[in-house]
């Protein structure tokens, strides 16, 4: 593995972090209605920062950049998921736990 793919792994993780606390952040002021407290998923956040991150990096126009990170800040803020209290179920082990196999999920 290159030390490159290390490094910028990290920086992509670095950055959707810092992007998912400021929108968590402004996501607690906003919805205080929902029966639910929410969060924001993390997966299709990397996913939706590393497919958009590089034409932030190669536009030149200031304004630009800022539109387009403020486009996937949008994005990233609209992919919600349930925080459900208690959701602890057993976990099924031998012949019948690669019966109905759930491993292929979509992550972006």
């Amino acid at each position: 593995m290159l030390l490159q793919d290390i490094y910028s792994t990290i920086y992509i993780s670095n950055l959707a972090e810092d992007i998912i606390r400021d929108a968590e952040a402004e996501l607690d002021e906003k919805e205080k209605r929902r029966k639910h407290k929410m969060m924001i998923n993390r997966t299709l956040s990397i996913g939706i920062l590393k497919n958009d991150l590089i034409y932030i990096l190669l536009e030149t126009d200031a304004q630009k950049q800022d539109k387009l990170f403020q486009q996937i800040y949008e994005d990233i803020s609209k992919n919600l998921v349930p925080i459900r209290p208690d959701r602890h179920y057993h976990r099924t082990k031998g012949q019948l736990a690669g019966k109905y196999s759930n491993t292929h999920k979509r992550a972006y």
